[in-house]
């Protein structure tokens, strides 16, 4: 149950790995990452969204030099 709870929250953006870590008491991210599982779908879209992010910095960059 906390596999799936902590998986969907994560992936439905309701919040962040601290923010999780916070609301379930725990001491330490690694025990609210053993819970994390993160589909493949799921990391293609983040992995996405990166590339997306430093495109857009690097032509800020390009333009500022």
């Amino acid at each position: 149950m906390r596999n799936t709870f902590v998986s969907n929250s994560l992936m439905d953006r309701v919040g962040n790995l601290y923010d999780l870590i916070n609301y379930l008491s725990h001491a330490d991210t690694e025990t609210t990452k053993i819970y994390a599982h993160l589909s493949s779908v799921y990391q293609a879209d983040i992995v996405k969204r990166f590339e997306k992010s430093h495109k857009e910095l690097m032509k800020v960059f390009e333009d500022w030099i």
